[in-house]
């Protein structure tokens, strides 16, 4: 008796000093956070307003020579000599190649000695024809015989040219053992080397003229037919894209390639030094629409908005977006246009749509800060993933006041179960599954003010905490710790005499059962034996 007395005084003594700490515990732990203030988004916009546009295609091409040459030799032989290379600039009589002339060399000479052969018959036949003429003058032959001289003379003569002529083709044959360049230019390709030997025409080098140049694109066979819409042509280069040629369709291939299944067309484009050939360009083909359609509401691909299937644009009205459902009407280089939904004069934003909701309060931005809008907009997107964690916390520190308010609050009793060892105290909710005791209401207050302290703790994590949270925390006294300290041995004490209690009343009851069915069994046994009998 006198310990528990000495109990009694020490919670008595303990619970006037923390009931206010628990009082303000509790009221901290229910008071509701203020209401965060409207999201101001920063977005950049557009006004829209109606411009001429167009269809247009663009196709990708090489830059190639109007005219390219392929040169071979007009006579057959072996290549002695190649002197250029790939992208050599030539000019008009260049020698390129040369094949081996001895061959040539020996045709020449025998024609030559075929030309002295046959001047030196008719040289023969020419004096047989004189002499003939004296003797027919004088009636010694007849006239017969002087129509055979002549004839052999005339033939004499004729061999002489003919073989003149061959003298001159061999001579002319020796000269085509050496392949020039017919025109300026420069040499795109060699399709022969040294020591191969080559037919008469086969090609063997490459010359391109300089002068004019194409572009050749393929176009596909359902577009064909819009060329001859095509109001404008335009010529850029990978290598200058800021710098646009005007050009000019030269042809349009009437068969499909084979194997692309589309249709060579090639542009003409003005002579430019700074234009090289194989150099990849883009055709740009614009059809100028004309009409009461000519003039159309365009914005960049940036500004739409997909959701659920439909596309739609936020419109902003007196500094809050409001999303319009808009129809597409086609594509106008880099741009959309627009058929239907807007007008002209509205405001349409451009950059962030996916980062809006609609009714939401924005902020237009001007072009000196849009590159660090982009940046904010791009920050507030990866933030938004991460929202919720704060309130998470909010949360679970406003549970775990509430269950201390539950577990301390004043009546004489209060249920509480046993803690396990070497934990600190919890609140009746989350404590391990016990049987309830009555226990004073010093020791419940005790367990309250530790669970609000629990509850203090989640909330000491959180984002901003409130100030009233460090009062709740009690003063680190030796009194109040004995106290706290005989109260939770108490309490454990108590547990434990409830739990050997109901244990035991458990015990007694299955005995009780398990006696009733052998009885009932051995009932049983005799009943049938009985019968039997």
């Amino acid at each position: 008796m006198p310990v528990r007395e000495s109990c009694l005084s020490r919670r008595s003594l303990a619970l006037p000093i923390l009931l206010p700490l628990l009082l303000s515990a509790l009221l901290s732990a229910c008071s509701k956070p203020a209401p965060p203030a409207p999201e101001v988004r920063p977005v950049r916009t557009l006004t829209l307003a109606a411009a001429a546009v167009g269809s247009s295609a663009e196709f990708s091409g090489d830059v190639r020579p109007r005219y390219e040459s392929r040169l071979g030799f007009r006579v057959g032989g072996k290549i002695s000599a190649r002197k250029v290379d790939v992208g050599s600039v030539v000019t008009r009589g260049t020698v390129l190649m040369q094949l081996d002339p001895q061959d040539l060399r020996l045709g020449q000479a025998q024609a030559q000695a075929a030309l002295r052969a046959a001047e030196t018959t008719s040289e023969l036949a020419q004096a047989e024809l004189k002499r003939y003429q004296g003797l027919r003058a004088q009636n010694f032959v007849s006239q017969a015989v002087l129509d055979e001289k002549v004839a052999a003379a005339r033939s004499s003569q004729a061999t002489v040219e003919s073989s003149r002529a061959a003298l001159r083709e061999q001579s002319n044959q020796a000269g085509y053992a050496t392949l020039v360049s017919d025109t300026d230019g420069v040499v795109t390709a060699i399709d022969a080397e040294v020591g191969q030997v080559v037919a008469a025409g086969t090609p063997v080098v490459r010359v391109a003229r300089t002068d004019e140049k194409e572009v050749v694109i393929g176009v596909p066979e359902d577009q064909v037919e819009a060329l001859r819409k095509v109001s404008e042509v335009k010529v850029k280069l990978w290598a200058d894209p800021n710098a646009s040629i005007a050009g000019r369709i030269r042809e349009v291939s009437p068969m499909a390639d084979p194997a692309t299944r589309t249709y060579t067309v090639k542009v003409a484009m003005p002579a430019r030094e700074d234009v090289r050939l194989g150099m990849t360009a883009v055709v740009q083909l614009l059809h100028r629409a004309a009409g009461p359609n000519a003039s159309q509401l365009r914005v960049p691909t940036s500004a739409l908005y997909q959701d659920k299937g439909v596309t739609s644009v936020w419109v902003v009205d007196d500094g809050v977006v409001r999303l319009r459902p808009v129809q597409v009407g086609g594509v106008a280089g880099n741009d959309v246009v627009l058929a239907g939904g807007v007008q002209a004069g509205q405001v349409v934003v451009t950059a962030g749509v996916n980062l809006l909701r609609d009714g939401q309060r924005v902020k237009i931005l001007t072009a000196d800060v849009a590159r660090r809008a982009d940046a904010e907009a791009e920050a507030a997107g990866k933030s938004e993933a991460h929202g919720g964690k704060g309130a998470t916390t909010e949360h679970g520190a406003e549970h775990g006041a509430e269950h201390g308010a539950e577990a301390g609050a004043p009546g004489g009793q209060a249920a509480l179960g046993a803690p396990p060892a070497g934990a600190g105290v919890q609140s009746a909710a989350a404590a391990p599954a016990a049987a309830p005791v009555a226990v004073p209401a010093a020791a419940a207050a005790v367990a309250g003010a530790a669970a609000v302290g629990a509850g203090a703790a989640v909330l000491a994590k959180a984002p901003a905490p409130e100030p009233a949270h460090a009062a709740a925390k009690p003063a680190a006294r030796p009194e109040h710790k004995a106290a706290r300290k005989e109260s939770r041995k108490e309490a454990k004490r108590e547990a434990r005499k409830d739990v050997k209690k109901k244990t035991g009343e458990h015990a007694k009851k299955r005995s009780d059962k398990t006696s009733n069915k052998t009885a009932a069994a051995h009932g049983r046994k005799h009943a049938s034996a009985g019968a039997a009998k």
